[in-house]
C-alpha cells in the first residue's frame, strides 16, 4: 500500500513541477538568456512518462532527428534518475534492416 502511495506522490510531484517548468520555460523564453528551452526540454521529459502523446511525439523527434537521439543517450547517465526514466520510455523503436 505505502509503494502505491509513494508512487501516486512521485507522479504527482513529478507532473506540477513540470508543467511549473513548462511555465516558467515558456515566460523565460523571450528573454536574451538562453534560459527557457533548458526549462521546457526538462519539462517535456519530466512529464513524458505521463502524458502518452507527449510520449510518443518525443519518440517521432528522436527518431526523426538521430544527432538529438544520439545526444540524449550519450548523456543518459549524467541527468537524474526521474529524468533516465523518461528518456529510456521515449527511446525509438529500432528499424529492422531489409534482408537481401
Amino acid at each position: 500500500m505505502w509503494d502505491r502511495m509513494g508512487s501516486a506522490v512521485m507522479q504527482l510531484m513529478s507532473l506540477i513541477g513540470g508543467v511549473f517548468l513548462l511555465l516558467a520555460g515558456a515566460v523565460l523564453l523571450p528573454l536574451p538568456l538562453p534560459l527557457g528551452a533548458p526549462l521546457i526540454a526538462v519539462a517535456l521529459l519530466m512529464l513524458a512518462p505521463y502524458v502518452p502523446p507527449l510520449r510518443r511525439r518525443i519518440t517521432a523527434l528522436r527518431e526523426r532527428f538521430p544527432g538529438l537521439d544520439r545526444f540524449v543517450r550519450r548523456h543518459q547517465n549524467a541527468f537524474p534518475k526521474f529524468l533516465q526514466k523518461s528518456v529510456v520510455r521515449t527511446r525509438p523503436r529500432r528499424k529492422r534492416k531489409a534482408a537481401g
